[in-house]
């Protein structure tokens, strides 16, 4: 049996959009998306979690692949806006922002980060959420263990673990703090 890792929650953009939620998060309806602009390499991932349970997981199949990316983009939108009619929390990864120089491939690398982002941006666009949590991979990816398979539904199921537990352990300091102030 594999041993449990212990994992902190430490300071992070993650963190504070959690915090803001944690109980939503833990009681509500939770989408995340593991986001991507429909490219021939890539589609979006998401996972659908219920009262802290994943419910269904899945793969956007964004039909319009290979054409440009603003034909992507609000396909993209459209299908999120049927298929995922309102949330509580939407959990998106947080792209982080590329760095490099002149080398070779760079631009073709900025393209993809830019198509990349603006499929965030899509996403949140078309669901309706009353939370939104950006969550960067090196925090969900903390969460990773024996059964992580990388794909983009899973992606966003892991996701999904990290607010989860984010959250539940948010609760716990938050129930300690309270319990001190009544004494």
């Amino acid at each position: 049996m594999t041993e449990k890792k212990t994992i902190k929650l430490g300071k992070s953009k993650a963190v504070d959009d959690v915090m803001k939620c944690y109980e939503t998060i833990l009681t509500g309806t939770l989408l995340c998306v593991d986001p991507s602009s429909g490219s021939e390499s890539s589609m979006p991932g998401y996972a659908l979690y219920d009262n802290g349970v994943m419910t269904e997981k899945g793969i956007v199949e964004v039909l319009s692949k290979g054409s440009k990316v603003q034909n992507r983009l609000k396909e993209l939108a459209d299908c999120f806006r049927e298929d995922f009619d309102a949330v509580d929390v939407l959990v998106i990864e947080d792209i982080p922002p590329i760095h490099g120089g002149a080398r070779r491939g760079f631009g073709g690398r900025m393209k993809s980060h830019a198509s990349l982002l603006k499929s965030v941006g899509a996403i949140i666009g078309a669901v309706k959420a009353t939370h939104i949590v950006s969550i960067n991979p090196r925090v969900w990816q903390k969460w990773k263990d024996e059964n992580y398979v990388k794909s983009d539904d899973v992606d966003a199921q892991y996701m999904g673990i990290a607010a989860i537990e984010m959250s539940k352990m948010i609760q716990t300091k938050e129930l300690k703090r309270k319990a001190k102030e009544k004494k």
